[in-house]
């Protein structure tokens, strides 16, 4: 996930969980509580392949991130970002 020319991200870097917001094909947006690690520019988190967010985020890679409590309760302000699927050697990383 990369926010491009934002210095947000690295905001997030600090975060246990952050609420990531992927949008379905209706338009509306999805909220899920995730596991997020900084690198950089660049930020990582992992869900299973079969995961609906995975179809969500091949749809649309546009999200909005934002600090949360494991239970989802927005704690901070929203970013914009990118979301990329990795496969392959990529993923195993």
């Amino acid at each position: 996930m990369t926010d491009p020319g934002s210095p947000a991200l690295p905001r997030f870097a600090a975060e246990k969980v952050v609420q990531l917001q992927t949008r379905k094909r209706d338009g509306s947006w999805v909220d899920t509580p995730v596991n997020l690690v900084v690198d950089g520019d660049r930020a990582y988190f992992r869900t299973p392949g079969r995961a609906s967010k995975n179809k969500r985020l091949r749809n649309f890679p546009e999200v909005r991130i934002r600090p949360c409590t494991w239970a989802g309760k927005p704690t901070g302000a929203q970013a914009q970002a990118t979301a990329r699927l990795l496969s392959g050697p990529e993923a195993q990383a």
